[in-house]
């Protein structure tokens, strides 16, 4: 898939990129399978870090997200690889996309939905150059749904502090004058997403799930980072965690 310049220059001005249908409806239906058969797996356990839980107001608690993914999902690990996501990288960056991180995450039906953040707030031990996020949709994404929204163009600097890894306060979003622009995606589409972008989602009023699978990449310059990435991932969940509880929390 061959970028055309007007949206390597959109990429550029507004950091983010929405490609429509670029999976067919075979292809998502094999990812919705998928969903169903890790949702119904052995890996879902409160020991698993790997596997995280979020309240809910009806459920108690779901299953918010895997993470990461593609070491245990043939499926999710040929999306990553796929040249349709990696063609586009390749020419906005200019080098070699590397798989850094990878998650889906499901959002069932009232779901709560994620606080003002860029992604770069907990990477900050990586550099932020050509350090990007694909989302790709197995559910259509809307308004009631949860959407993604983005500021455009705001994707040049860190606005919290560097060292504090948190989402935006409202004061500091008020402060920042950040305008919303909602991306409604239908299954296969894909949206690249600058990974000092800042993007936020609402709560899941539907009666539908708005599961979505999200590899990120780094530039083959900085080498490969997955393994690193996890490490420190580990370490930033475990700090909060009591030694009998950092013991006994594993990925698998």
């Amino acid at each position: 898939m061959n970028l055309t310049t007007e949206q390597v220059e959109q990429w550029r001005a507004q950091g983010y990129l929405h490609l429509p249908a670029v999976f067919t409806a075979a292809e998502v239906a094999a990812m919705h399978a998928e969903c169903d058969r890790l949702l119904a797996s052995e890996l879902v356990h409160d020991d698993n870090l790997r596997t995280r839980f979020r309240g809910h107001p009806t459920l108690g608690k779901v299953v918010e997200k895997f993470d990461p993914v593609t070491d245990v999902s043939p499926v999710f690990a040929a999306v990553a690889q796929d040249p349709r996501i990696l063609d586009p990288l390749r020419r906005l960056y200019d080098d070699e996309p590397l798989l850094f991180k990878d998650k889906v995450i499901f959002k069932p039906p009232g779901a709560a939905g994620y606080a003002v953040h860029q992604d770069w707030t907990w990477w900050q031990v990586f550099p932020p150059q050509n350090l990007a996020s694909v989302m790709v949709a197995i559910d259509a994404a809307d308004a009631a749904n949860g959407v993604l929204e983005l500021a455009p163009g705001r994707h040049q600097r860190p606005l919290t502090p560097i060292g504090e890894l948190r989402s935006l306060t409202d004061a500091e979003v008020a402060a920042l004058g950040l305008e919303w622009v909602p991306v409604e995606t239908q299954p296969g589409d894909i949206l690249i997403f600058h990974c000092l972008a800042p993007h936020r989602s609402g709560v899941n009023t539907s009666t539908r799930s708005r599961r979505q699978f999200y590899p990120t990449y780094s530039a083959g310059c900085h080498g490969d980072l997955w393994a690193a990435h996890y490490e420190h991932y580990r370490w930033y969940v475990e700090r909060g965690l009591s030694e009998a509880e950092r013991e006994r929390l594993f990925l698998k």
